[in-house]
């Protein structure tokens, strides 16, 4: 389990920071992706006896490289924020097309506003971490259902 949620870890990272620099919205789209893999990973590598450990060894690798998938997200928020700080014209035009008048870019570097970057940038990373950890139970599911199974694995118990 931990073998496949530290090989997506990094994946997740990095794939959560390119998405969410560009838009936030895409590493719940990221985390689909990972969330399976990590879990069909868990199955590959521990090979669980019964679809509800497959699953649960899923879902624990998924929060794995979940973790990673909430630091990219935060780092992506960081970097939002201070892209926008080096640009206080796009900053205005962003803060227009939102229907917001009275904030100045100023506030993006004051305290409240680093708050703010990082409680959103946390938000959307749990959002990612949770949705990885639930995908990588259908990973770990996916994997018990699909892997070659032996004969005597397959027949039926009551004869």
């Amino acid at each position: 389990m931990a073998k496949s949620g530290l090989i997506l870890f990094l994946p997740a990272l990095a794939g959560t920071l390119a998405g969410g620099i560009i838009i936030c919205c895409c590493g719940p789209i990221w985390a689909v992706v990972v969330g399976v893999a990590a879990g069909y990973l868990a199955g590959v590598f521990v090979k669980p006896a019964d679809a509800g450990s497959a699953a649960g060894r899923g879902a624990g690798a998924g929060a794995i490289a979940g973790v990673g998938a909430l630091i990219g997200q935060i780092l992506a928020s960081l970097v939002n924020n201070t892209l926008l700080q080096q640009d206080p014209e796009t900053a205005r035009e962003l803060y227009r097309m939102l229907g917001i008048e009275n904030v100045s870019p100023d506030m993006l570097g004051s305290a409240t506003g680093m708050i703010g970057t990082l409680l959103g940038g946390g938000c959307w990373g749990m959002l990612d971490l949770l949705l990885i950890a639930a995908f990588g139970a259908l990973g770990g599911f996916l994997w018990f259902r699909f892997s070659p199974k032996k004969a005597a694995d397959s027949a039926p118990l009551i004869a």
